[in-house]
C-alpha cells in the first residue's frame, strides 16, 4: 500500500500502483520493461507524474511514492475520501514538514516546472524575412527528432508547420534553421535551470528562497561555463 505526496501534501493513497507512459499521443498503461512516467489513481480519474519524467497531458502534479502500512492506508483513505457530503482534508505529511531543506526542494521543483513550461512555450524563428513561432510540446520535440532522421535518410521535402499555420513542405535549409533554434532554446533553459538549481542549494534562509524566481540573474559564481558562454552570445 502506498501514499502519494506532492510537495509536502499527501494527495492520494493506493493499494497498488497503476503505472502509465505517454506514447503515440496518448496515455497508455506501461508494458513490460518500459520506464513508468505517471501513476493513475481514483480508478483512472487522477494522473500524477513521477518525478524526473517528462510532462504529461492532464497531469495533476509531480508525486513521490512512499510505502505505508494497512493501518495508515485506512486512516489516510478515510481522511482523503470522506463519505458523501463531507469535504476531504488537506493532509500534510508529518515527515515532510516545512524545513529549510524541504523548502529548497520545493523551490527547485517549482523552478523545474517553470523551466519545462518555458521550453514548451517554444521559440520564434526567422527565415525568409518572416518570423514564425514554434511550440515545443513533447510531441513537437519528438516530431522534430523523427524528421531529422528522415532528412539524414534523404528526405528533401519536410512536412511541418509553425503555430497557427497549415502544414507545408520545408526545404532542408529551412527546417535546419527551425531545428537549430529549437535546440538552442531548449539548451539555454536546461542550462539556466541547472545553474539556478546550484544557487538554490547554496541559499540558507527561507527569505532568500522566496526571492528566487525563474528568469532572474543567477549570481556569476553559480553560473556554469556553458551558461556564461550562452549569456555572452546573447
Amino acid at each position: 500500500m502506498y501514499k502519494l505526496i506532492s510537495g509536502n501534501v499527501i494527495v492520494d493513497v493506493a493499494t497498488e500502483l497503476v503505472y502509465v507512459v505517454y506514447k503515440y499521443d496518448a496515455i497508455r498503461y506501461r508494458v513490460g520493461g518500459e520506464r513508468p512516467q505517471g501513476i493513475l489513481t481514483g480508478e483512472g480519474a487522477h494522473l500524477w507524474r513521477i518525478e524526473g519524467a517528462p510532462p504529461l497531458p492532464g497531469e495533476e502534479g509531480i508525486v513521490q511514492v512512499v510505502d505505508i502500512t494497512a493501518e495508515e492506508y485506512e486512516e489516510l483513505f478515510n481522511r482523503l475520501h470522506p463519505v458523501s457530503g463531507e469535504e476531504p482534508e488537506s493532509v500534510v505529511d508529518e515527515e515532510l514538514r516545512l524545513t529549510a531543506e524541504y523548502a529548497k526542494e520545493a523551490k527547485i521543483d517549482e523552478m523545474r516546472r517553470a523551466c519545462e513550461a518555458a521550453i514548451i512555450e517554444g521559440v520564434d524563428v526567422t527565415y525568409n524575412d518572416t518570423t514564425r513561432h514554434y511550440s515545443m510540446e513533447l510531441t513537437d520535440q519528438l516530431n522534430l527528432l523523427a524528421l531529422i532522421d528522415s532528412i539524414e535518410q534523404g528526405l528533401t521535402q519536410i512536412p511541418y508547420h509553425s503555430d497557427g499555420e497549415a502544414c507545408r513542405y520545408y526545404t532542408p535549409e529551412e527546417f535546419g534553421t527551425v531545428v537549430a533554434a529549437a535546440n538552442a532554446h531548449k539548451t539555454y533553459h536546461t542550462t539556466y535551470f541547472n545553474s539556478l538549481k546550484a544557487y538554490i542549494e547554496s541559499v540558507e534562509t527561507l527569505d532568500k528562497l522566496d526571492e528566487i524566481t525563474y528568469g532572474m540573474n543567477v549570481p556569476v559564481e553559480y553560473q556554469s561555463d556553458v551558461l556564461k558562454e550562452l549569456l555572452a552570445g546573447t
